[in-house]
């Protein structure tokens, strides 16, 4: 009996919160496939960070051309783009809808899937990075979209590539 009450308990969660459940999971293994690309004659790359506050920040460069501020945030599952002005033109492309949970004390934040073409940091690259857009200015934590002062946050997907 305790075995059907648990099986009923997680298919009602799964109904109630299923398609944005998945899609935070597929958010997640979006980029397992990545590789680095190492500028000629690099093997290695330490990431300068900027400090605003006690919070670590980097500058890289998207889509080769695009120079974002992100916070570097080991404990994101994966890397997120903002609706800064910065931020907005580059996710052109809208994949699966998803909520964001995690900050702040307030409810989940809509996101979607979305892709830059590259991403560069100092003498490493990657190629066709799946990020989360996230329309910050529209949450309860901005005011005004200048409230913003950082692009996005780089999460695991990424970090995981240095050490």
């Amino acid at each position: 009996m305790t075995f059907i009450k648990t099986i009923t308990a997680l298919s009602a969660c799964f109904l109630l919160n299923g398609c944005s459940v998945v899609n935070s999971i597929r958010m997640m293994a979006a980029n397992n496939d990545l590789e680095p690309i190492w500028a000629k004659g690099a093997s290695e790359q330490s990431l300068e960070a900027v400090y605003i506050g006690e919070k670590p920040y980097i500058y890289l460069t998207a889509n080769n051309d695009k120079k974002l501020l992100f916070l570097i945030d080991t404990g994101a599952s994966f890397t997120m783009l903002f609706d800064t002005q910065k931020g907005a033109p580059l996710a052109s492309e809208k994949g699966f809808d998803m909520q964001i949970a995690g900050w702040g004390d307030g409810e989940d934040t809509y996101a979607y899937q979305s892709s830059l073409k590259s991403l560069q940091i100092g003498k490493v690259s990657f190629k066709n990075v799946k990020v989360a857009y996230i329309p910050i200015s529209t949450s309860q934590y901005y005011m005004r979209p200048d409230e913003a002062i950082f692009d996005g946050v780089l999460g695991h997907d990424i970090l995981r590539h240095f050490s």
